[in-house]
């Protein structure tokens, strides 16, 4: 009898449109090979529809990271002295092209592309994935 190993579940992070920087769960030290986002949020509930992780294209408004559109998914990631933010395109090409990571010891923080201030009238969540790779 062949008995097919089991994959292990994603390492997902909810990240909310109402609040600021939200630490990503990714556990240390495990090996990931992919990640993903889905879900659907709005930098203005009831004036601007609701987008995924590119955000309003051609909106505006003060931002957070001035590469990254208004509502658009950010991140921060930091490891030791080292840190970077940017929009999640910028996150996702890094992951692609390193192939399968290893989370040691950084801390990856997401959130919308919005100041603090302006996060009071925004609406729903994008779901940020990794897949492990063992």
């Amino acid at each position: 009898m062949v008995v097919a190993a089991q994959e292990q579940p994603e390492d997902c992070a909810r990240v909310l449109a109402t609040q600021g920087w939200q630490q990503a769960p990714f556990v240390a030290g495990r090996m990931y090979r992919g990640v993903r986002v889905s879900g659907a949020w709005t930098a203005s509930h009831g004036v601007l529809d609701p987008v995924g992780a590119p955000g309003h294209l051609g909106g505006d408004g003060p931002l957070v990271e001035d590469s990254a559109a208004h509502g658009a998914l950010i991140f921060d990631l930091s490891a030791g002295t080292t840190a970077q933010q940017g929009s999640w395109a910028l996150f996702k090409t890094m992951l692609d092209e390193a192939g399968a990571f290893r989370m040691d010891g950084a801390q990856v923080r997401f959130r919308i592309n919005e100041p603090d201030a302006g996060l009071v009238d925004n609406h729903g969540a994008l779901e940020v994935c990794a897949t492990p790779a063992d």
